[in-house]
C-alpha cells in the first residue's frame, strides 16, 4: 500500500508559527485537524567529496519521516509524522507534543546553562548547534542537581539515542533537538520528564544527492559495495572526544565514530543500551524496509541504498559489537 501524500498547501498558520528551532530546514506551524503541527521544508544539500553533483533538496523530509517512524518501531515515543506537499514541494509535517497548557520542551543545551557544582561544562549552553565534548554532555547529565529526578532515565535515553542514531547514520544529534518536558503544574519530584523523540533530518545520509547516490551505486545490487559500506559504517557523530591540549592550553577534541565507539566498549552505558535493543532490531528493520517501500516519493535507487544500509549498519556494526559484548563484558 502506498502511502498517501497530504497536501498541507490550504492548512492555517497556528499560533506557534515563527517560534519553532533547529537547523535542519526551514519550518512553519500549521494546523490541521484542530491541532498544531509542525511543517518542516527540504532543505538543499550536496556536500563534498561530490562538488561535481548540482545541489538538490528534499532528503532530510525523508530523513526525518523515516528515522522517527524507526524509533517509533523499536517502541519509543516520538511525535507522529505525516509526509506531503506545500505549494508543490515535498514537506514533512510532526505533529506538536507541546500542546496549550501543557508541559513545555526544554532542549538539552538549556538544561546545561544550569551550572553544575558552580561550573558550566564545555559551554553547551553557547554551543548548542555545534559539536561539543561527549564528557561535557556526560557531565551534566550525571551531576546536575537540575537533573537529578530523571537523571537514570535521561542517561539511558541518551545512550538509546547514540546506538540508534549510529543505525540510522543520524549525523546531527547536537544539543538542541532532544531534550525533557518540564511541567511547572506538579510537585517538585514529578515536574521532568523525558521529551519524545525528534530532530531526526539528519539521519539516512540526508545530505547524499540523488544524482551522487546513482552514480556510485549505479549497477550493484551488492550490499558490500564499498561505497555503501564507508557511508553506512564511518560516519562520524556531532560528539567529541577530548585528546590533549593546543599550544595555548586548550583541550583539543576529535570526532566520534559511533560504530568504533561501540565496537571498543567505550563506556558501559552505552554497551548496556546496545544489549537493550539489540533484540528490538530486527522486527524495526523489517518495519522500516515495508514503509520504505510503500513511500512513492522515494526513488527506487534511493530505497535500495535506504534498506541495504539499514542491514548493512546492523550486520555489520551492532551484531559484531553485541557479540564482542557477550564475548569480553561491558567494558
Amino acid at each position: 500500500m502506498e502511502t498517501r501524500l497530504i497536501d498541507f498547501t490550504d492548512c492555517p498558520m497556528s499560533n506557534k508559527h515563527g517560534l519553532y528551532g533547529g537547523a535542519a530546514g526551514q519550518k512553519f506551524g500549521i494546523v490541521y485537524y484542530d491541532e498544531d503541527w509542525i511543517l518542516k521544508f527540504p532543505r538543499k544539500v550536496g556536500r563534498a567529496p561530490y562538488p561535481l553533483f548540482p545541489i538538490e533538496t528534499g532528503f532530510n523530509v525523508l530523513s526525518e519521516y523515516l528515522g522517527s517512524h524507526f524509533y517509533g518501531y523499536l517502541g519509543f515515543p516520538v511525535p507522529e509524522t505525516l509526509l506531503g506537499t506545500y505549494e508543490g514541494k515535498l514537506v514533512v509535517v510532526a505533529r506538536d507534543f507541546c500542546t496549550s497548557g501543557g508541559p513545555l520542551l526544554s532542549e538539552f543545551h538549556k538544561c546545561a546553562n544550569k551550572p553544575v557544582d558552580g561550573e558550566f561544562y564545555g559551554n553547551i549552553g553557547g554551543m548548542e548547534l555545534k559539536p561539543v565534548f561527549l564528557h561535557d554532555v556526560l557531565e551534566v547529565i550525571n551531576r546536575s542537581d537540575f537533573l537529578e529526578p530523571i537523571k537514570t532515565d535521561l542517561r539511558d535515553r541518551f545512550w538509546d539515542m547514540f546506538i540508534v542514531d549510529a543505525m540510522l547514520g543520524h549525523t546531527g544529534r547536537t544539543c538542541d533537538n532532544w531534550g525533557i518536558l518540564i511541567n511547572s503544574g506538579k510537585e517538585e519530584k514529578n515536574r521532568l520528564s523525558l521529551a519524545p523523540i525528534y530532530g531526526n533530518g539528519c539521519a539516512m545520509n540526508y545530505d547524499l544527492s540523488e544524482r551522487a547516490m546513482s552514480y556510485y551505486t549505479e549497477g550493484t545490487d551488492d550490499p558490500d559495495d564499498s561505497f555503501i559500506a564507508e557511508e553506512t559504517l564511518h560516519l562520524k557523530s556531532a560528539f567529541l572526544e577530548k585528546y590533549g591540549e593546543d599550544e595555548n592550553g586548550r583541550v583539543k577534541g576529535r570526532y566520534i565514530y559511533p560504530f568504533q565507539f561501540i565496537m571498543n566498549r567505550e563506556n558501559p552505558d552505552c554497551s548496556c543500551a546496545l544489549l537493550r535493543l539489540s533484540n528490538r532490531i530486527p522486527e524495526a528493520l523489517v518495519r522500516i524496509g515495508e514503509l520504505i517501500d510503500s513511500t512513492e516519493s522515494i526513488a527506487p535507487r534511493r530505497k535500495f541504498f535506504y534498506k541495504h544500509s539499514l542491514r548493512t549498519r546492523y550486520e555489520k556494526g551492532i551484531v559484531p559489537a553485541v557479540n564482542n559484548i557477550m564475548e569480553k563484558g561491558l567494558k
